[in-house]
């Protein structure tokens, strides 16, 4: 059993945990292991109308913070049990140890990085608990989170239409990953989620700086992207003064017709697709398709 399987085992069930030295990996298994904060709800419900009595208690190793704020997916569940008060997110000191301490036991991680080993103590010290509130109260509040997908709901649904919000919803819902480092990100999926449900270019990017998701600017990469790679088109509609609108279609059949749920997996996979077909000689040949999006540079 894998140390993060292991985590996510000792810790189901149990409350008021504390834990520290935590990096990405070992962070999503404390997700796995928390009580869902209804995200699930797609009806806009952002979950128990009372905070839960003992929140767990987690200090980020200061490494892993990059890529948990880039990786919307687990920053949107994250959000979620935040808003929720299902957790208290800091980062901690580099230094820390990366340990759990539960109702009655405590975990450690120990050993070399590509084969760590989970140790337990049936019967802590108090002491051990102790160090680790200790070192939780000093570190500081994490706050590279993004938006909630129960917040992202509720905006969309508002600025936009429900269709969107339920779309992008079950999108969020049915992806795995969407790092804002890939192509296959949360922006473009918001541009293909908009032109699925007949959105306007710049609608979708006012709504989604509003939400939090990026700024505006930051848009204009991946829908040239889309465009370039026939993914999406635009379509210029005429506005009630100055510069035509762009109306947002969606070009690519396997994504018109997936489910809502598929949506990131069929998006990467079609990202992919071109990339192969631009590095054996199969590509459109436009200069415009290599860009690199704004988040890279």
């Amino acid at each position: 059993m894998t140390v993060p399987e292991g985590i996510a085992a000792a810790l189901r069930g149990r409350h008021a945990v504390v834990a520290t030295g935590i990096d990405e990996r070992l962070l999503r298994a404390v997700v796995g292991a928390i009580p869902d904060d209804g995200d699930a709800d797609a009806n806009g419900v952002g979950g128990p109308d009372e905070a839960v009595e003992a929140p767990w208690r987690v200090a980020l190793h200061p490494a892993a913070t990059g890529g948990v704020a880039d990786e919307f997916v687990l920053s949107a569940r994250l959000q979620g049990l935040r808003e929720t008060e299902a957790l208290d997110l800091r980062v901690g000191a580099a230094t820390d140890p990366a340990v759990f301490s539960a109702d009655g036991t405590a975990f450690a991680v120990a050993g070399p990085a590509p084969e760590p080993t989970l140790l337990s103590d049936g019967e802590p010290a108090a002491a051990l608990r102790e160090a680790a509130l200790a070192r939780v109260d000093a570190a500081e509040p994490f706050e590279g989170l993004g938006p909630s997908r129960a917040g992202l709901r509720g905006s969309a649904r508002e600025d936009l239409s429900a269709a969107f919000a339920a779309e992008l919803d079950a999108a969020v819902a049915g992806a795995d990953r969407l790092d804002r480092r890939a192509d296959a990100n949360v922006l473009a999926l918001s541009l293909v989620v908009g032109a699925r449900t007949d959105h306007l270019f710049g609608d979708v990017r006012e709504w989604a700086e509003r939400a939090g998701i990026a700024a505006r600017e930051q848009f204009i990469a991946p829908r040239d992207t889309l465009v370039d790679r026939g993914i999406v088109k635009t379509i210029k509609v005429p506005g009630d003064r100055g510069h035509p609108h762009s109306r947002l279609r969606v070009a690519h059949a396997g994504l018109a017709d997936c489910d809502p749920s598929e949506l990131a997996e069929v998006l990467a996979e079609s990202l992919a697709d071109d990339d192969r077909g631009v590095a054996d000689g199969r590509g459109t040949g436009d200069a415009e398709s290599d860009r690199t999006p704004v988040w890279r540079r």
